[in-house]
């Protein structure tokens, strides 16, 4: 294992050693698995497609258009022209 020295404010200490007094683990073990954590989180969210990212999303705001899902064309051309 690599010995790594890091600087943390007092909040983020005392947060930290909250951490470890209720979990029983030493400072040193609770960064180690909160640096794990967060890396697979990001490296596993950096995978997602955008549908997957966004898609609840999806079907969220009233437009006030009851069939737009299914005549979205032919709305946008009555708005904002066919683009031809």
């Amino acid at each position: 294992m690599v010995q790594v020295c890091l600087r943390l404010n007092d909040e983020l200490v005392a947060l930290v050693d909250a951490e470890a007094q209720r979990t029983g683990l030493r400072r040193s073990d609770v960064i180690r698995q909160l640096l794990l954590r967060q890396l697979r989180a990001e490296s596993a969210e950096a995978e997602l497609t955008l549908g997957q990212r966004f898609g609840h999303f999806a079907g969220i705001v009233r437009s006030g258009v009851p069939d737009l899902g299914t005549r979205h064309r032919e709305h946008l051309a009555k708005d904002f022209g066919d683009g031809r």
